[in-house]
């Protein structure tokens, strides 16, 4: 029988606001729809955090607003859900909805050299 415990976990996040500037036709779309279907965007956080989206035109017009973000910024950025009460801890700087974007960072020129050697590791500690 495994033990349970702590893990550590990180996002870089933007605001939903910072989409609806980036993207305003396809997030206005995606709100039209969320609307239609009576969905909030809780919802959507925790449907594609799972990739399970229970409805198909939800899916569809959220993965256009990935790809006009995409285009227009070079980021790939998907939306995730947590619950700090259920799953995480008081301290948690992400509660509920969130988008997480990727392609932020770039190695330097030196770990990139040696970058098959290094690894990244997280841990958390009680205080």
């Amino acid at each position: 029988m495994g033990r349970m415990g702590h893990a550590a976990n990180y996002a870089d996040c933007v605001e939903l606001e910072f989409l609806l500037d980036t993207c305003p036709q396809e997030y206005q779309n995606l709100e039209m729809v969320m609307d239609e279907y009576d969905y909030s965007w809780d919802q959507i956080g925790q449907e594609a955090h799972y990739n399970q989206f229970e409805v198909d035109e939800i899916k569809e017009a959220y993965e256009e607003l990935q790809q006009a973000f995409y285009v227009a910024t070079g980021l790939k950025v998907s939306a995730h859900y947590h619950n700090h009460e259920d799953e995480g801890d008081r301290y948690d700087e992400v509660d509920g909805l969130y988008f997480h974007v990727e392609g932020v960072y770039q190695l330097s020129a030196a770990g990139e050299r040696n970058k098959d050697n290094i690894t990244r590791r997280f841990f958390v500690t009680f205080g």
